[in-house]
């Protein structure tokens, strides 16, 4: 009897086991699955074109290659084994090899995180938990820039570290520090935590800690040879093409961050990833939530491990949450990191036996054991079901990436089908041979270098290290100021001019140059628009591709329209063109766009209150207050749509019914700046 007892319980386990493997197998699906997207990351093209430049050459460069107007300025080019990496996968399979390479990646990082987690018995949900909310806190940081092989690093490094018992395994950090010195400029990190590590067992050495936290240090030659791995990371980081100057370009980028963020520099004040974080925002921002969740994982897991927390730990949560809340960026680092530590706090904490055997600490325990399994049972059925349900969804979704309606997966696809890239101005420019300064805006940079390198040159890209914070202000103000283009164009010649359809200040740049009789229109696609000087270069190129807005028709396909419709998929090109024309003064075409985009979907807020503020400009009231009204409908609590009610109000001179619809949006959003001025702006006209 007891031997047939015991049998059925050796079955349960493996059962157990088995479900808990399954479960850990879903918790990773979905990021595995996230990261076949396709490509956002604009850095990505100046990688890839670089890659070549250094395959043809057999040479790292040097000096800048693609500015015309920084001349040969100093590059250090600590990105160039990333470099050579991306593109003869890029030539061998598109931007699929590229996503399929972060694809590996990500699953290397899970792999590690399972590896951890699936021993884990009375912790496993919380231990599930955590590798599902830290990995998927880093989705923002996980594109493919050399920035995804730091955050595996970085993985990769702790996690060695916390297994380390003093053996010689620990000198196989050096050759992947020899390896990322060339990829990125994070390496700098390996070393840092590697210091971090030997700092926290100096103390469990020398010090007399709480609980048992001295338990974790480990004998002298075991702390001997790890410092000599310290001094060896060092000394490995002087490989690479540029020495010394390599070596300590991280170490000059780090003091110059925090000049530029203490003296808020461009970079830091207008790059959103390099912007600051107040800690608060972290904690009660919900584009942070999964980052907080995270935090707070990272913190139960020190609780329940309390007895032999690693002070490591500790330091590495103080040291990559003060680089977070310098510049954003870091998010995914910190993140993995905590979901790592983590883990092994989980794991630590599972190999004590009880947990909490004190007879006052019994509603702890009943906390703990009984009401955290039900919480992260019931969120792991939850992400469970959004995996059900959002797997399929992320393979059949699909967004409109032309005006002739052509639509595109989400997940894997064709070069120049990536978004909000310029391939339409940069294809034009190629066909007809052009050959040119270009003057463009800073996103656009990476991508007309892969398309246009050598034949044109851009005045600005993405690395804002390069051209420092004098330049970068510089272009600020040209951006800002369109004029300054004619005042410049003749010292630098400048004869080519590329913008965007949409963002900060593309609008009226582009009025400018359309109303400005030295600069011709030659192409418009929604995305990206292209003008040339009128000058006897390019005069039968102007001749035969000028274009007249006036004339502007679009004509999508019926057939794809009713696609479209049938799928719901969101007419974004449609209603961005529309808003477009709507800020350069074309309301009329804006009109005809905004009603392709009502044929796609026809219940949707932001076209219907685009639309009503078209049918407004072009005094049409009725038509736009019902169209106002549906918009409403839709998103009864948007401070913004009871903004622009107000307005129209205001505008058809009934102030009475405006200031209602203002105080309405200000109940909702008391804070909302542009309501209070709207209201502020009445009041002084009545008195």
């Amino acid at each position: 009897m007891t031997i047939k007892y015991y049998g059925i319980i050796s079955n349960m386990k493996k059962h157990i086991s088995l479900l808990r493997n399954i479960l850990l197998v879903l918790c990773c699906i979905f990021p595995m699955i996230y990261s076949l997207r396709q490509v956002l990351c604009n850095d990505i093209w100046l990688h890839i074109r670089t890659g070549s430049w250094i395959w043809a050459h057999s040479a790292v460069p040097y000096t800048q290659l693609y500015s015309f107007v920084i001349g040969n300025k100093e590059w250090i080019d600590h990105e160039w084994l990333f470099q050579i990496l991306v593109y003869p996968l890029y030539k061998l399979a598109g931007v699929n090899g590229l996503i399929v390479m972060r694809f590996l990646v990500v699953s290397a990082i899970l792999w590690i995180f399972v590896s951890i987690a699936k021993k884990a018995e009375r912790l496993f949900f919380l231990s599930a938990s955590a590798i599902i909310i830290s990995v998927v806190a880093t989705f923002g940081r996980l594109q493919i820039r050399p920035e995804l092989f730091s955050l595996l690093f970085v993985v990769i490094f702790i996690y060695v570290l916390k297994n380390y018992k003093g053996l010689n395994s620990i000198f196989l950090l050096l050759p992947l520090q020899a390896l990322w010195v060339n990829m990125h400029g994070y390496f700098i990190v390996g070393p840092v935590i590697v210091l971090i590590f030997l700092l926290a067992k100096t103390m469990q050495a020398k010090l007399k800690l709480p609980f048992e936290w001295n338990a974790n240090k480990i004998n002298s030659q075991a702390f001997y040879r790890l410092l000599a791995v310290f001094f060896l990371l060092v000394a490995v980081s002087l490989l690479n093409p540029y020495f010394l100057k390599g070596a300590l370009y991280p170490v000059n980028m780090m003091f110059s961050a925090i000049k530029d963020c203490v003296s808020g520099s461009y970079a830091f004040s207008s790059v959103g990833e390099l912007s600051n974080i107040p800690i608060m925002h972290i904690i009660l921002n919900r584009s942070f939530s999964y980052l907080s969740a995270t935090i707070m994982i990272f913190f139960v897991s020190l609780l329940l491990n309390l007895k032999k927390v690693d002070i490591f730990d500790i330091f590495i949560f103080i040291s990559l949450l003060f680089v977070t809340i310098l510049a954003n960026r870091h998010a995914g680092m910190l993140s993995l990191a905590l979901g790592i530590l983590a883990l092994f706090n989980l794991k630590s904490a599972e190999m004590q036996g009880a947990l909490f055997k004190a007879q006052g600490k019994k509603t702890i325990k009943r906390l703990l054991f009984r009401v955290m399994p039900v919480i992260f049972v019931i969120f792991l059925i939850y992400n469970i079901i959004n995996i059900v349900i959002g797997v399929p969804s992320m393979f059949s979704k699909r967004y409109i990436y032309n005006l002739h309606c052509d639509t595109k997966s989400f997940i894997l696809g064709r070069d120049e089908l990536t978004f909000n890239q310029p391939y339409g101005a940069a294809g034009f420019i190629k066909k007809n041979h052009i050959r040119a300064n270009i003057f463009n805006f800073f996103n656009h940079g990476s991508y007309l270098i892969f398309e246009l390198y050598p034949d044109c040159r851009v005045f600005i890209d993405g690395r804002t290290e390069v051209y420092g914070d004098i330049f970068l202000r510089k272009w600020d103000r040209i951006r800002k100021e369109p004029e300054l283009i004619d005042k410049i164009k003749d010292d630098l010649n400048i004869d080519c001019i590329v913008l965007p359809c949409a963002g900060d200040f593309a609008s009226p740049f582009f009025k400018y140059l359309y109303d400005s009789k030295e600069w011709k229109l030659v192409f418009f696609d929604g995305k990206s628009t292209v003008f040339l000087a009128d000058n006897k270069k390019f005069k039968d190129i102007i001749d035969n591709n000028e274009i007249n807005l006036d004339n502007f028709q679009v004509n999508p396909d019926t057939v794809l329209i009713e696609a479209a419709k049938e799928k719901s998929i969101y007419p974004g090109i449609f209603i961005g063109t529309a808003n477009f024309f709507y800020e350069i003064g074309m309301y009329g075409k804006g009109l005809d766009l905004i009603n392709v985009a009502e044929q796609i979907m026809e219940s949707n807020y932001d076209i219907h209150n685009l639309k009503a503020i078209l049918l407004f400009k072009l005094n049409r009231p009725k038509e736009s207050v019902d169209q106002f009204i549906r918009a409403l409908k839709l998103q009864p609590n948007n401070p913004e749509i009871y903004r622009n009610i107000g307005g129209f109000y205001q505008g058809i001179g009934k102030s009475d019914i405006a200031v209602g619809y203002f105080e309405a949006g200000l109940q909702m959003d008391p804070d909302n700046k542009g309501l209070r001025e709207s209201l502020e702006l009445l009041s002084n006209k009545a008195d």
